[in-house]
């Protein structure tokens, strides 16, 4: 039976691809781990899965993403097996290597689960239902990735557009700047909150963007 961390973890990132009782066999590999806002928690030896809270990842002190709940770091590059015979049965043989070498620190008070790579390597290969599961979440985990990381590009390419607009314009911008600003935010998928974060960087705020001046 899960506690309820337990279960909203499973709901949260597991249940599409693993069985309850692969579940619990993974747990038992992990620890729960509370991290202070501020303090760095990126361990190439170890996977972590944001339970609460935020983490910014970041390559050579600039930030790339944030990860928030559900976001898993350092996930392991696991490939099909190759297959041996030990003892008369097939076993699977895994090739791991960190898909990440991005620093990791805590945005705000964190809760992670954290498993240790080598153990959790070892049980995957002798845990197939294990392996299979985690292959689709690896999979599943790094197309988002790649989607942050290109949403992050066109955010920045974003708040560069509009920091022209304003600058051009002196301090105003007319309608027909708006109007295509949001065809552009519309068309590369700029969140409402990064578009106000872009606003807040100009010394912006919302209401004197719809009013086209400050």
């Amino acid at each position: 039976e899960f506690t309820n961390d337990e279960l909203e973890v499973y709901e949260t990132s597991f249940h599409k691809h693993v069985a309850p009782r692969c579940f619990q066999r993974l747990l038992a590999l992990a620890e729960w781990r509370q991290v202070s806002a501020g303090e760095d928690i990126g361990n190439p030896k170890e996977m972590q899965l944001v339970v609460a809270g935020a983490c910014e990842l970041h390559v050579d002190g600039k930030p790339v993403f944030k990860a928030t709940k559900g976001s898993f770091i350092n996930l392991p590059s696991i490939q099909r097996p190759s297959v041996a015979k030990a003892a008369g049965n097939a076993v699977p043989v895994i090739t791991a290597t960190s898909t990440s070498k991005l620093g990791v620190k805590a945005i705000v008070d964190t809760k992670v689960l954290v498993w240790k790579l080598e153990p959790l390597l070892q049980h995957l290969a002798q845990d197939d239902a294990a392996f299979n599961g985690l292959l689709h979440i690896v999979n599943d985990a790094l197309l988002k990735n790649v989607h942050l990381r290109d949403q992050t590009q066109v955010n920045k390419r974003y708040a560069a557009y509009l920091k022209k607009v304003i600058t051009s314009h002196r301090d105003t911008i007319p309608a027909d700047e708006k109007m295509a600003l949001t065809a552009w935010r519309e068309a590369n998928a700029v969140s409402d909150e990064e578009h106000q974060d872009a606003l807040a960087s100009l010394g912006w705020t919302q209401e004197e963007y719809d009013w086209g001046a400050r």
